[in-house]
């Protein structure tokens, strides 16, 4: 049963947004790729007269905007396919690989006669975003077979291809390798499992390629295949475990943030029809269903894309159609956007320690060390004083400079009064000189530092304190913490204290 505080977190939870500008088409088999602010989505079939399109969208993830982006610059444009591949090499470029496209571009729709199946890789240059640019890499070493509705996934600088359909609709068994620096395809190796987009889901994880797949949806088989570096497979499908375990999911989606992997996708049955998300952690195998589904029990919503510069996931859809009449078309819709707080339920990317555990205590020692400081820092609260280096500050805190000169009422002045009580102030110049927090800090130090982030530009010390303080909600501390989340607008941890309260 859904209590009335579930229903009143479910708008905290997730938020609902109407697309505008040039919205795509309704297509099948498009590839919906997340890189910062921006959402880029390329070719599929037309649901409308069933031609395969080479069009490209981008949606900004801040606005909701759609924008088509014609007659670029660069190479020519890859030819028009559909459930083909696109992942993000580096910070700002698309490759493109594979998928089915058409024999010729004449008159006529994509009748198995017109269908070819690709094997060309194309690259989508988006460091201007405003003016993407295509480009045709030279491509050496032994091409892999063609295929569409293949797994693909990115392992450090390769490109990782698995599996998928050739013409015929028959299996590819097989794994191949593409150095993303050279664009030469290195390594082959066999891969004796059905995987298709329909079925499976691929990601990198510690310097492996995962491969989850579920089938036989009547009676559900779930599958856990890894892929080391050197291509050796594993089965870890009897190390998946959790009090309720996934149903089938029709054309799942997943992506890794933190130590969670993200699993989305069309859950049919008779009685049931709906868009469902699981979590499985990747340290212990460990399955959990989100629960963020009673908002999108209406409408059809039909793919999921990570935006993990926001930590949400993002579903699209169509919230006044139906599921079930556009799965039977394979139709992915763009008109509206159901965006789900993923730290609300302690899934994020957790921060990264930066400092060696030598550098830290180096940073300690130089803060306890007055004869290594040219500068004061007063906390308000006791009059107490710390000294510090204003050289070190200024490299690791730019807000520090402006600070002073909004502080300073003398030239010569040497010394900045800050508000807080002295033990905050101090663990916060502590985590400046060391990069870390001391683990033994209590909860009010922490929710204090969290604040503090927020408000003077501490991004990274802000995310540390939330990170500890995601392991600190118990029920006598919950509330506390939902009081300086809220103050910090740290919405998830907010949202997630909610929810234990």
């Amino acid at each position: 049963p859904v209590t009335p505080q579930q229903r009143t977190l479910d708008p905290l939870v997730v938020s609902m947004y109407t697309t505008s500008g040039a919205t795509p088409p309704p297509v099948a088999g498009a590839s919906l790729t997340a890189i910062g602010d921006k959402l880029w989505v390329f070719g599929g079939r037309l649901v409308s007269n069933r031609l395969m399109t080479n069009e490209l969208y981008s949606l900004d993830l801040e606005t909701f905007v759609w924008r088509r982006h014609a007659d670029l610059p660069g190479d020519p444009p890859p030819e028009p396919r559909y459930f083909h591949s696109a992942d993000q090499s580096g910070p700002d470029r698309l490759v493109i690989f594979g998928g089915m496209g058409q024999r010729s571009q004449g008159s006529g729709g994509s009748s198995h006669d017109a269908s070819t199946v690709l094997s060309d890789v194309t690259v989508l240059d988006v460091s201007d975003p405003q003016r993407p640019r295509w480009r045709r890499p030279r491509v050496s070493g032994p091409t892999p077979r063609a295929r569409y509705a293949h797994l693909t996934a990115v392992n450090g600088r390769q490109l990782v291809v698995i599996g998928g359909q050739d013409l015929q609709n028959t299996y590819v068994e097989d794994v191949h390798t593409l150095d993303l620096d050279t664009f030469t395809w290195t390594k082959a190796s066999p891969f004796p499992k059905h995987c298709g987009v329909y079925r499976s889901i691929s990601l990198c994880y510690a310097g492996s390629t995962y491969v989850y797949s579920n089938y036989n949806f009547t009676d559900v088989r779930r599958e856990l295949q890894v892929l080391g570096p050197d291509l050796h497979l594993t089965d870890r499908s009897r190390g998946m475990t959790g009090e309720n375990l996934p149903p089938g999911l029709r054309f799942p989606t997943g992506h890794l943030i933190g130590n969670h992997l993200v699993v989305s996708g069309t859950y049919l049955t008779n009685t049931s029809q709906t868009f469902a998300t699981w979590l499985l952690d990747m340290r212990r195998l460990v399955w959990a269903r989100l629960e963020c589904s009673r908002p999108l029990h209406n409408g059809s919503w039909n793919r999921a894309v990570l935006d993990a510069r926001r930590n949400r996931h993002l579903i699209l859809g169509h919230r006044d159609r139906t599921l079930l009449a556009d799965y039977e078309h394979r139709r992915v819709n763009f008109d509206h956007v159901a965006a789900v707080c993923l730290e609300s339920y302690g899934v994020y990317d957790m921060p990264r320690q930066r400092v060696s555990v030598l550098g830290q205590e180096l940073g300690c020692m130089l803060l306890d060390r007055p004869q290594f400081s040219d500068f004061e820092i007063r906390a308000a609260v006791e009059e107490r004083t710390i000294y510090v280096n204003t050289r070190l500050l200024r490299e690791r805190w730019p807000y520090f400079d402006r600070l002073i000169r909004a502080n300073a009422q003398e030239h010569h002045r040497r010394y900045l009064r800050l508000p807080e009580p002295y033990p905050v102030v101090y663990h916060m110049l502590r985590y400046l000189y060391s990069g870390a927090l001391d683990p033994s800090s209590s909860v009010d130090i922490l929710g204090e530092l969290m604040v503090l982030g927020d408000v003077y530009n501490l991004t990274d010390l802000a995310a540390h304190a939330a990170d500890v303080l995601h392991g600190r909600l118990t029920l006598d501390t919950t509330p506390h913490i939902f009081r300086y989340a809220t103050m910090a607008r740290r919405n998830g941890l907010r949202v997630r204290a909610l929810r234990i309260m």
